[in-house]
């Protein structure tokens, strides 16, 4: 701070007296630009006065007009020069005295030349020149004193001119000195000061350098190098970003600490492996699962799990499983190291570390929930099998009763009859749709593709229903469909017998459900089943193709259904690699569509 001030000194100090070299300079560039403008006022002052006195001489010889003129002018221009002189010698007395003098002649002898001439232009030729004569000789001594004070003045004037070039060169020798000094001092500060902060800063930032190295080894950092300058800010920006990246360390390690925990200690086993296929690192639920110790698994093949995939070379291998797996569940078998073979589900994920791409593959024993599912199949294919005829053979029965082939009855008991048969209508179609729903599930379930036009579909789709719209007096509106599928066409029509069958059960009587084709592209065809119903709830319109789901609780009892139908309609269209949806508006009817691909194949 002291360099500092003493450096802001000396600058002002420097400043100042340049600027009063250059004041003075200023003010003798005037001095001597008066001077020289009093010299050729003085001699134009001696010049006017003898015109003046010469041109009235002439007049009163030759009483010309050019004699006149030349009087007229110099006359008047006298009072003009004086006034400046007046002004411009203010502040010099003795230019003033002289002045003084030169004023007083001048007031004695211009006079006696206006009243010579004045007096000429009435005046014969002789007489105008004796008057001029008599006149002269009061003329002679004043102009002689006149013309004498105009030379001193001249000479005094003079003078300031000879000694400006002497003034000039002192002045420029003082500017000169005084611009060496300041500029020596400056520089000498300059050093001093430059030297000064360098140290200073130098210091202080070997001191951030070496919070650096102290962050990076996990040492404490040097205590903060104070000051407001731009060090002190950095230092200052350095030590909160380190506490908030230990901070962010600290949380990192702790997730860290976390995640491999987890990992480790997950019921699914967790395999990361390159695009090669070899094991880069695992899990021990991986371990457990292949009886394999940690040395017998670490960069080896992914083949060694896999039992199948034994004979596949390993980019063949892990070609395959990318197409198959890669964002979906697939089941597999894998081997031990004892050799015994057993069921997975196997899915990939791809992960990115920096620059390397690699594969994280999940693994699940599926023994359990493979021995779960064929039991629930041969459960479902036993009642199936055991109940679906003996019902149907009740229900036979039932209708038989109801329909007087064993004798007449009673009304309560034909009533009771077909309640009775109705009741196993359902439990059938329960039946039925379970069976269906396996199978899908299973994948068993056979889909025949094959060309077939649409129109056809949709015909015997609205004859299934025809009766049963008759019933609840709807009306079914159907566009002309000149398309071509590619698909299982006793699937698509399950699918629209069961869009139709809801679209009439949910109508208002006297109301209409169109079925309406759009083929916005030529690669796939969108199906809907519009109605005028009483719509769906927002609430439930995401769980209307999940099993055992309907609108309302009671619909079941009032409306007939399993719940199951449009789940097997989900399942038949995405078997088809179609999408199926619902459009609903509650109190303005709901429109069910689904959309299949059209391949491009020759028919």
């Amino acid at each position: 701070m002291i360099l500092l001030a003493v450096l802001l000194v000396s600058e002002l100090a420097f400043v100042w007296t340049l600027r009063e070299l250059c004041n003075n300079a200023e003010k003798e560039a005037r001095r001597l630009g008066n001077a020289r403008q009093v010299i050729s006022k003085a001699t134009q002052l001696m010049l006017l006065v003898y015109d003046t006195g010469d041109a009235v001489g002439k007049f009163t010889t030759t009483h010309g007009t050019d004699a006149t003129q030349r009087y007229q002018t110099s006359k008047d221009e006298i009072p003009g020069i004086m006034k400046w002189l007046n002004k411009n010698l203010k502040g010099r007395p003795n230019e003033m005295k002289l002045l003084k003098r030169i004023q007083d002649n001048m007031s004695i002898c211009l006079p006696v030349i206006v009243k010579i001439h004045k007096e000429s232009e009435n005046l014969p030729q002789a007489e105008a020149m004796q008057a001029w004569r008599e006149g002269r000789k009061t003329i002679v001594q004043h102009a002689d004193r006149l013309i004498g004070d105009l030379n001193k003045l001249i000479d005094s004037a003079r003078q300031i001119d000879n000694e400006a070039p002497e003034i000039e060169r002192k002045q420029r020798e003082e500017f000169r000195r005084a611009l060496y000094f300041g500029l020596i001092t400056n520089a000498a500060l300059c050093i001093l000061l430059g030297a000064f902060f360098i140290v200073r800063v130098t210091r202080r930032l070997n001191i951030i350098v070496d919070n650096t190295g102290r962050l990076k080894n996990g040492l404490p950092l040097n205590a903060p190098v104070g000051g407001s300058d731009e060090p002190a800010e950095v230092d200052s920006v350095f030590h909160d970003t380190a506490v908030k990246v230990r901070a962010e360390e600290d949380l990192l390690k702790d997730s860290e600490r976390r995640l491999r925990m987890i990992i480790e200690r997950a019921p699914i086993g967790l395999l990361l492996i390159n695009k090669v296929g070899t094991i880069e690192l695992f899990n021990g639920s991986i371990e457990q699962s292949f009886g394999y110790e940690p040395h017998e698994l670490l960069n080896k093949n992914l083949s060694k799990l896999l039992g199948s995939a034994k004979s596949q070379g390993s980019t063949r291998l892990m070609a395959g499983l990318a197409e198959r797996a890669i964002g979906h569940i697939v089941e597999l078998n894998a081997v031990r190291k004892s050799g015994e073979e057993f069921p997975i589900d196997f899915a990939l994920a791809e992960v990115e570390f920096g620059q390397q791409n690699r594969k994280l593959a999940i693994i699940l024993d599926a023994t359990e929930r493979i021995a779960v599912r064929n039991l629930r199949q041969s459960f479902v294919t036993m009642v199936s099998t055991e109940l679906g005829n003996p019902l149907a053979n009740v229900k036979a029965f039932l209708n038989r009763l109801s329909g007087g082939e064993y004798g007449e009855t009673s009304e309560k008991i034909n009533k009771e009859s077909i309640r009775a048969s109705d009741n196993i209508e359902r439990l059938i179609l329960l039946l039925n749709d379970l069976f269906d729903l396996e199978k899908l599930e299973a994948g068993r379930i056979d889909i025949e593709a094959r060309w077939c036009s649409l129109q056809p579909i949709i015909d015997k789709s609205v004859s299934a229903v025809s009766v049963f719209a008759q019933q609840h007096k709807v009306e079914i509106e159907v566009e002309a469909a000149d398309c071509a599928l590619f698909a299982d066409s006793n699937r698509i029509v399950q699918v629209l017998i069961n869009f139709l069958s809801n679209a009439i059960k949910y109508s208002p009587p006297d109301s209409s459900v169109t079925i309406a084709i759009d083929t916005p592209q030529e690669s796939f065809v969108v199906i809907k089943v519009i109605d005028r119903g009483r719509g769906i709830p927002p609430s439930h319109i995401s769980a209307v193709f999940e099993r055992f789901q309907q609108v309302e609780a009671n619909d079941a009892k009032k409306k007939g259904g399993t719940g199951l139908g449009l789940a097997i309609c989900k399942a038949i269209i995405e078997e088809h690699g179609g999408t199926i949806g619902v459009d609903s508006e509650e109190g303005k009817g709901s429109s069910f569509w689904f959309k299949l691909p059209i391949p491009k194949v020759s028919k």
